[in-house]
């Protein structure tokens, strides 16, 4: 069955994406390396409960559908994000490295938007492989059990924000902790037991409770008289970075909130909810773009006035969006059909649909 979008929970995904590219825009930039100042504080206020808390908050939305799948074909879904993926990735390729060209050493561009936030992309689609694995185990698993799995996972993240160890097998630790966490409470609740999560005010408290307190950690470490600029912008990375567990709370706060929302269905939502897919794998190669012809960079961002730098911003923001809708629309409506015949090909094929029947047995 195909599933229907909720209004409620693609306003989440157009909000959430909002957050994701403002973070950027201030963490590229270098905006949060530099002395306290009212830019700083801008990027704070927009960065220490949003775009960290925005994977969190997809992952939940990836598990609260993935969790309830039954006997769906596994190999057409993962294809058709991996076509997805490949096509910006060719198409961010071809607009960077033409613009720029290779072996640069401009450590922003080669280490942040040539890699990025496509983290997010890939362990996606390793999830998409291994999701109906761990639907079994979480379904013949006791609450007690997954509760335990949960802390465990917990603690590794915990570990890895500690050493500050960030690569793709420690991220889909943080995936895979996120996930169990959202069967376990799916547990608890066919167990008949209530949680916080059914309760909106609850909710709402226990985000601003920790978003208050990471902005203000991190306003005090930009403050701070024994740490340089430097070093005052590692430490803040790390507060709103993606292995700091106080962030995946408030992304359970976030997904669990939007989910009670009462919202009509409202088409124009939905349209642009279903293009945060690509303004979020997009939005890094626009940001390129503005470098390369000097229309946001650090030196603009950080040293411009107050005024300049949220124009400078909004320019971005809506530029992002802009490219991610065209460039989805574009796919949908020319290279969509070429590679659903192409998927189609490749899932009769008689390794695929080998594959397919064990995927179903597991089932």
């Amino acid at each position: 069955m195909k599933k229907v979008r909720q209004s409620n929970l693609e306003c989440m995904r157009i909000f959430l994406m909002l957050s994701v590219v403002v973070y950027h825009l201030v963490l590229y930039n270098g905006v949060l390396a530099t002395e306290f100042n009212p830019k700083t504080l801008i990027g704070l206020l927009a960065t220490s409960g949003g775009a960290i808390v925005a994977d969190y908050a997809f992952i939940c939305l990836s598990a609260y559908f993935l969790l309830e799948t039954k006997k769906a074909p596994i190999f057409t879904r993962f294809f058709t994000m991996a076509f997805q993926i490949l096509v910006i990735y060719i198409l961010r390729f071809l607009v960077i490295r033409g613009l720029f060209g290779f072996h640069t050493d401009n450590m922003f561009l080669e280490d942040m938007i040539m890699k990025g936030a496509w983290w997010f992309g890939y362990c996606y689609l390793i999830l998409l492989l291994i999701y109906p694995m761990l639907n079994k185990m979480i379904s013949v698993s006791s609450a007690r059990m997954l509760g335990v799995t949960c802390l465990v996972l917990g603690i590794w993240v915990t570990v890895n924000w500690l050493t500050n160890q960030v690569n793709l097998f420690h991220d889909m630790v943080m995936l895979l902790f996120t996930y169990f966490c959202m069967g376990f409470l799916k547990k608890r609740r066919e167990c008949g037991k209530k949680c916080l999560v059914q309760r909106k005010m609850s909710l709402v408290i226990i985000y601003m409770f920790f978003y208050l307190f990471v902005l203000g950690i991190c306003i005090y470490l930009k403050k701070a008289p024994f740490l340089d600029y430097e070093q005052s912008g590692l430490l803040v990375t790390r507060m709103i970075g993606k292995y700091f567990l106080v962030q995946a709370v408030m992304g359970f706060c976030v997904f669990f909130f939007f989910k009670q929302i009462a919202m009509k269905q409202h088409l124009w939502i939905n349209r642009l909810s279903k293009a945060t897919f690509f303004v979020f794998l997009l939005h890094e190669t626009v940001m390129g773009i503005f470098w390369r012809f000097g229309m946001v960079d650090g030196n603009t961002m950080m040293y411009s006035s107050t005024k300049v730098f949220i124009i400078q911003g909004m320019i971005y923001i809506i530029s992002s969006f802009v490219a991610g809708f065209l460039v989805q629309t574009l796919y949908e409506k020319y290279l969509q059909p070429i590679i659903n015949k192409l998927i189609a090909v490749i899932c009769d094929t008689k390794v695929i649909r080998i594959l397919e029947t064990i995927y179903q047995k597991i089932w």
